[in-house]
């Protein structure tokens, strides 16, 4: 059973830090129009708040006012220049503009409405039809067009152009699994600059597959018998508490917010220890992720989205249901976003929060006298769905009573196919079905953590622990330790996860030493993964360079927030291996840490044709930012009866 705790649309700015208003989304873009004097082509490929900067922050809570600017980039339908503008709410005026250069910048992201027009011009492309009918297809109605950023190889035919690589597949009806009908070695470069199709590349003439694999609910799997009703019942309701964005839980605090680039976003977040909030991170959200494919086919090679930052992981974020996304007491975080147009579109449900069991928090029992002492874990989830093309994506951040913050990536969805005629093989696709393939491929994501550990000045050290020399410190070769090196440069601070060092990183504040002597800290604990597998020099290699390292640590620049740089669409190498070439002092600053982590995917049978959830992420734990277990608080659990009562359980 599930319940909803209220269903809120957050209308009223009650803080700087709060997303854009529907009011706020028509007042920049028509601000923007009558400033601008922008033709009726323009339209909107960004729309977001500029966020207050950290000093912005400390000013408004000492009682300042802050100024509310909203960030806009453009495209302009018939071809004209796309425009990067910050404008100010509070005065109505314009506060920088720049012109987006696609050859040494790239190209703002796609927009939905783009979707359609590519439809449109590759379907009425004779070459492209034709090439279709040769492959066997001749409904071209039932053929579903597949838009794909096109990536950036330089080519001179397509220098300075927004480009779209489409693929297709052959439905057999409008409910079919296109993936399953992939109409391989053929893809249309789509020009929208100049509403045309640049090239049909027409590699190889290869079967479609024909065979159906659906897995709707009318598909013709028979339920499984047995499963019983599980309920999720809290009598008295969650234990939460939300005014605005502004959430409390247990002894956590900490603001949310959407954006169309990122997603959910957190703020503000700090730990209630005794009568002090103690800051844990000023802002922590996915920058960038990147699915770099394996497949080196002329129709394959370019495949490589930057979802977050050429579609949007908030553009493309889905409502949640009651009972299917989530289970228990729900409360619901509405998103507004402004279309191409600039209009503004609510995404209903667009980040649920509730609590979860976790099972045992801690235990021990005390065979001496008879003793058991139990309390079991609770942790809060805040949590969001996006749908990219084939992909699903959820982004569940877990807060829980320990003090830990952990972020998890739930990928899931339809897996990129390929013809794989039967008595063939490819040391690049693995088969799905008889004739049917799917592309070994990779998922990056790089989370951004703007850290605030007790206080805006931090340091990060690397923890390896590693055997001791055997001598006379070690004379029977047992003993082993943690090694710590406080990294203190940017260029130092590039690392990567080592599983034979138990390797983590440790965030410090220098500055505060807690009761015992030494700095407070949060360890950042990597999921062993995936590295990135294409090769340094390639074109998806430079591009997604941040992929290549596990660990970054940059100096706070509140302009420099997204991995790969602003325009990974078509974009030129940006973000952080440019940013970290500075070089600059990262011990005891203002920094942030990128962590960059991920799975490499050899596909299954059991993956298709729908893929079961795969997980990733990271977790953050205290490290020294408490003198004791903060947990000891935790009352006793109860004991449910079948009547719907509750008593304490036979625990201590």
């Amino acid at each position: 059973m599930s319940t909803l705790v209220q269903s809120e649309r957050h209308t009223a700015l009650a803080h700087p830090l709060d997303p854009l208003t529907a009011e706020e989304i028509r007042r920049a873009t028509r601000l923007f129009r009558e400033l601008t004097d922008a033709p009726d082509s323009t339209r909107f490929a960004v729309v977001l708040l500029d966020e207050p900067t950290r000093s912005e922050q400390r000013a408004h809570a000492a009682g300042s006012e802050i100024d509310r600017r909203v960030r806009l980039v453009t495209v302009d339908r018939t071809g004209g220049p796309s425009v990067d503008v910050i404008l100010s709410l509070t005065t109505g005026t314009i506060l920088t503009r720049s012109v987006v250069d696609p050859r040494t910048q790239g190209q703002p992201p796609v927009i939905v409405e783009e979707f359609d027009v590519v439809e449109q011009l590759v379907k009425a492309d004779p070459t492209w039809r034709a090439a279709v009918e040769r492959r066997g297809v001749t409904d071209i109605d039932l053929v579903q067009v597949d838009p794909v950023s096109s990536g950036r190889f330089d080519h001179p035919q397509e220098d300075g152009l927004r480009l779209i690589r489409a693929v297709a597949y052959a439905r057999h009806d409008e409910q079919d699994n296109a993936y399953a009908h992939p109409i391989d070695g053929l893809v249309a470069v789509v020009d929208l600059t100049n509403r045309r199709v640049l090239e049909v590349v027409d590699d190889e003439v290869l079967p479609v597959p024909r065979e159906c694999s659906n897995f709707h609910d009318d598909a013709g799997h028979r339920p499984r018998s047995g499963v019983k009703p599980l309920d999720v019942v809290q009598p008295e309701g969650p234990s939460f508490v939300v005014d605005g964005w502004k959430v409390d839980w247990q002894n956590w605090s900490f603001r949310v917010s959407m954006n169309p680039r990122e997603g959910l976003v957190l703020h503000q977040v700090a730990y209630r220890d005794g009568d002090e909030a103690r800051t844990v991170l000023n802002r922590a959200a996915v920058s960038e992720m990147v699915v770099p494919y394996g497949d080196p086919r002329p129709a394959h090679f370019w495949r490589s989205a930057f979802d977050a930052g050429e579609y949007g992981l908030g553009t493309l974020t889905q409502p949640l249901t009651l009972g299917c996304d989530c289970l228990g007491s729900i409360y619901y975080f509405d998103a507004v976003f402004a279309d191409g147009l600039g209009e503004p579109q609510t995404v209903d449900n667009a980040i649920c929060m509730h609590e979860e069991d976790y099972g045992v928090l801690w235990r021990h029992s005390d065979i001496r006298y008879g003793g058991s002492w139990v309390r079991r874990s609770r942790r809060l989830v805040v949590s969001f769905f996006t749908t990219v093309g084939n992909y699903d994506y959820g982004f569940f951040w877990y807060f829980y009573q320990d003090g830990s913050i952990q972020l998890e990536a739930k990928l899931t969805g339809v897996m990129q196919t390929a013809a794989l005629p039967r008595g063939t093989s490819s040391k690049h696709i693995y088969r799905v079905g008889p004739d049917l393939g799917a592309q070994i491929h990779q998922h990056f994501f790089c989370a951004r953590l703007d850290v605030e550990v007790d206080g805006p000045r931090n340091a990060v050290a690397e923890v390896n622990t590693v055997p001791t020399p055997m001598g006379p410190d070690n004379p029977y070769g047992n003993a082993f330790e943690a090694q710590i090196q406080v990294l203190g440069s940017e260029a130092a601070a590039r690392r990567r996860c080592s599983t034979e060092t138990a390797r983590v990183w440790k965030i410090v504040n220098l500055d505060r030493p807690n009761a015992l002597g030494f700095p407070p800290g949060y360890s950042l604990h990597p999921t062993a993964g995936a590295r990135l597998l294409s090769a340094p020099e390639s074109w998806v290699g430079r591009r997604a360079e941040f992929a290549s390292e596990q660990l970054w640590v940059t100096r706070y620049d509140p302009e420099q927030r997204y991995a790969a740089g602003d325009f990974p669409n078509q974009g030129m190498p940006d973000g952080l291996p440019v940013w970290t070439a500075e070089d600059r002092s990262v011990q005891q600053e203002e920094i942030v840490v990128w962590h960059s982590f991920g799975v490499t995917h050899v596909p299954r049978p059991e993956d298709w044709p729908i893929m079961p959830v795969e997980y990733t992420g990271f977790t953050l734990k205290p490290a020294g930012f408490f003198v004791e277990n903060p947990a000891l608080d935790v009352p006793r659990p109860e004991k449910h009866s079948t009547g719907g009562g509750h008593e304490a359980c036979g625990c201590s």
